[in-house]
């Protein structure tokens, strides 16, 4: 083979496109109740819940009624948060935020922020707005994570996780969660 040939493969293998991952779930929770911080800022900060809890599909994550979901196989995994953020009563503009937090350890204590905090701005009451993240991580067998919530000192306070219940001839509809949490595990 020649040195041209032996290079020009090398530059082929070098670029060749990785094959695409792919996702399964293997877990859904939702919630149907109000969920609103206790106050401002982080003294009135709250953990979020997703349900009445469970167990994934095939045992890799537990889900507490609280909202804490303890890994049980570490593995790479995609998480998917909806919140559906809101407020119905107080004038003036409110400003809620929530993050992910991420316990390698399984200590919520030594618990630190993964990625980006999201805010939202609400400056009219009777507001409803879906709010979604999603996140690739790779959590070890025995952590935890959860998802917190607070009101920004620099709005009212008031806002916080909303749900709806259809009315009129939309009685027989289920009632829009407030929460929902989606696993899936990923694979090349």
């Amino acid at each position: 083979m020649s040195i041209r040939n032996e290079l020009l493969e090398e530059i082929l293998t070098a670029t060749e496109t990785p094959k695409p991952l792919m996702s399964t779930q293997i877990g859904l929770f939702t919630d149907t109740i109000a969920q609103n911080p206790t106050g401002i800022g982080d003294a009135g900060k709250i953990q979020l819940s997703f349900g009445a809890g469970g167990v994934t599909t095939g045992g890799e994550f537990s889900m507490a009624s609280n909202g804490l979901l303890s890994c049980n196989i570490g593995g790479q995994y995609r998480l998917d948060v909806t919140l559906r953020i809101g407020r119905v009563t107080s004038p003036g503009v409110s400003r809620v935020m929530a993050r992910m937090m991420y316990a390698p350890d399984g200590i919520q204590a030594n618990g630190i922020q993964v990625y980006d905090t999201f805010a939202i701005e609400i400056d009219d009451q009777d507001t409803i707005w879906r709010e979604q993240f999603t996140i690739d991580f790779s959590p070890t067998s025995g952590s935890v994570a959860w998802v917190e919530m607070a009101r920004d000192a620099t709005g009212n306070n008031s806002g916080g996780i909303l749900t709806y219940q259809p009315s009129g001839d939309l009685v027989s509809w289920n009632e829009v969660s407030s929460t929902s949490l989606s696993l899936e595990v990923i694979s090349a």
